[in-house]
């Protein structure tokens, strides 16, 4: 099991990634646990109906840790769906999509919070008109912690060092000179083009349920 420790509002929190099958199965023990868990998904975009489209993690956690599961582990991924848990999310119908696609099936998986809706019965504007806008990293940002966007500044970071070769084009001088050329990557493509099992992509996966669980509280 890797073990990402990071800070949240000045208190620990620990992000757990799932490397073999008896991670899973320890991450399945922590599941069934508790009955409320915050939830959200990673994937290479958000049209979960592209013929191209894959999921590529399922995350859940509470205010002090969470636990990603790679998509590969489909069989615990499909056990912990099938649990009465009371699920938190942020945007649920795009969650509840990617899991349902990703399976073949409909989970039925229980809504118990959704901090995007609640967001916006909160406050309806944007932040040009005066708001706090409605993306769970401005919402924590305004209300739990002001760096709470920080994983994903990474992560964008991160993704401006993926490069994509162009076709059919060489450099004609310097060093570089008849090797392929390649483009930076635009922050769209970064989603399917970043190492899932990169460290920053995985602190950027576990973070959300972690934000999630204490906006809810925040809200509620």
């Amino acid at each position: 099991m890797l073990d990402i420790e990071d800070s949240l509002a000045g208190k620990r929190i620990t992000i757990h990634y799932a490397e073999s099958k008896s991670d899973c199965r320890r991450i399945y023990g922590y599941a069934k646990r508790q009955s409320i868990w915050a939830f959200d998904t990673e994937s290479t975009g958000l049209n979960s109906f592209h013929p191209d489209w894959e999921l590529r993690t399922f995350q859940f956690g509470n205010g002090r840790r969470s636990f990603v599961i790679p998509a590969r582990f489909r069989g615990v991924i499909r056990a912990i769906a099938a649990l009465p848990i009371r699920w938190i999310w942020h945007n649920a119908t795009h969650d509840i999509r990617s899991v349902d696609c990703f399976l073949g099936y409909e989970t039925g998986m229980q809504i118990e919070g959704e901090t995007y809706t609640v967001s916006m019965h909160r406050d309806p504007r944007n932040q040009k008109e005066g708001g706090t806008a409605h993306g769970l990293k401005e919402l924590c940002a305004a209300f739990i912690d002001r760096n709470a966007g920080k994983w994903e500044k990474a992560l964008k970071s991160e993704f401006k060092q993926i490069t994509i070769p162009i076709e059919g084009e060489v450099y004609k001088s310097g060093k570089q000179k008849g090797q392929q050329k390649v483009r930076k990557a635009k922050l769209s493509e970064g989603w399917a083009l970043i190492d899932p099992s990169n460290p920053i992509y995985i602190a950027y996966a576990g973070a959300d349920p972690i934000l999630t669980y204490h906006l809810w509280q925040w809200l509620a």
